[in-house]
């Protein structure tokens, strides 16, 4: 059919079924419903229903990826801890000590995020790494507002042109966020693992050979201050 040219009758049946059978039917039943709708030619027929099927399998998956909803949110008085934080970061390996940075960012869905400023691993002549994701979780507030919470961070460290191979880098750290001066301080071990070992595992980090001594501390990264307007 030529675009701008008038719909048959037979298309125009066909058109009319197709959008009743998105809308009542649902993307469930829109393969059955193509099949017994009446069209000019079997291949328009069968382009139909492989769309359709199509738009099914998108929309199965999609659902697959949805996040799971709202019993997992962080909510009330630790959501006080939420927001995005700079740090500054010590190490500790056995008295050898090193400084850094990182971008720290906590969410409401209880996402962990870390961005550090030595990922090329200079500081402490470690091999490069990638950015930090995992989990975090409020484990109760203090009379006086402190939140205290718990987190976990998983990184990748890159192969080297030595030979050595990837590894995954794991972090789990306890502290405290004050929303008085929205200050939070974490302190935790470091551990290497394998690449394909079990390191999203409660007990990962005890299976590690070595751990090193970490902590972060910063405040929240706030807006700054809208400017007053200026008097007449």
């Amino acid at each position: 059919m030529l675009a701008g040219a008038p719909l048959s009758p037979r298309e125009t049946r066909y058109k009319f079924s197709l959008g009743r059978s998105v809308s009542r039917l649902g993307v469930a039943r829109l393969c059955d419903s193509l099949q017994h709708t009446e069209v000019d030619s079997e291949n328009v027929t069968m382009t139909a229903i492989n769309i359709a099927k199509t738009i099914g399998v998108v929309l199965a998956s999609a659902a697959t990826l949805l996040p799971i909803s709202a019993s997992a949110e962080i909510e009330g008085v630790c959501s006080e801890a939420v927001g995005t934080f700079l740090t500054k970061n010590g190490l500790d390996n056995n008295g050898r000590t090193g400084t850094s940075r990182s971008l720290l960012v906590l969410t409401n869905g209880g996402h962990a995020l870390r961005f550090d400023s030595d990922q090329m691993g200079a500081v402490m002549d470690s091999r490069p790494f990638g950015d930090s994701a995992g989990t975090w979780s409020c484990d109760g507030v203090d009379e006086d507002g402190t939140v205290r919470l718990s987190a976990t961070t998983l990184d990748f460290t890159y192969p080297n042109a030595e030979g050595d191979a990837g590894q995954v880098a794991r972090i789990d750290a306890t502290g405290t966020y004050d929303p008085k001066t929205e200050t939070m301080e974490l302190q935790g071990r470091l551990a290497f693992l394998p690449l394909n070992s079990d390191a999203q595992s409660a007990d990962a980090l005890s299976k590690a050979s070595s751990t090193i001594a970490i902590s972060f501390t910063g405040k929240r990264i706030d807006l700054p201050k809208a400017p007053q307007p200026k008097a007449p």
